[in-house]
This record gives structure tokens, sequence and C-alpha cells, in this order.
């Protein structure tokens, strides 16, 4: 069984590369671009691995009802894995 992630970020094109990047190493993939939307994904399809923004146009990826998404997921068997990423200098890029 392929493993499911959901990708929330407000930046499109970030999106993008990280989809076709994902996917093509196997992966099912699913993208948002708003806090109100990953908690809808969220809930609907149950991913193994999640990867938030902390800014988002709606909320912070830290908001409690991702919280409590976060604490279910847990107690339910995931591993959880927090990794922040940001900031402003060099980048690199997925291409």
């Amino acid at each position: 069984m392929q493993a499911r992630i959901l990708l929330v970020d407000d930046a499109p094109e970030l999106l993008e590369k990280l989809c076709r990047y994902l996917t093509g190493a196997g992966y099912l993939v699913s993208a948002v671009g708003t806090r109100a939307e990953a908690v809808e994904r969220f809930a609907a399809e149950y991913p193994d691995v999640c990867i938030v923004d902390y800014e988002l146009p709606d909320g912070t990826g830290f908001d409690a009802d991702i919280a409590s998404g976060i604490t279910w997921a847990t107690d339910n068997g995931a591993d959880i894995i927090n990794l922040s990423l940001g900031g402003f200098g060099s980048s690199t890029s997925l291409d």
C-alpha cells in the first residue's frame, strides 16, 4: 500500500513541485492551500504524513483544530514528525 501524504501550503508553485517530486517517488499526494481545507482533507483521507506550512492565509499550521487532528492521529498509531523549514536566505529547488 502506498503511503498517503497531505501537503498544506499557500504557495502554489511549491505545492506543484512537491506534488510532482513525491508522486514520482511513489507516494499518493493531496495538496491544499488553507488551514480549513487541511482539516477537511485530513478528516476525509487520514493521511500517513502531513507536511504543513506554519503561516497560512486563514491561520497557522498549529491552530487548535490541526493540533487536535495530530493528537488524534498519534493516539491511533501515527508517527508524527514536526519539521519546520523556512525563513529568509538561501533555498533549495526540487526541480
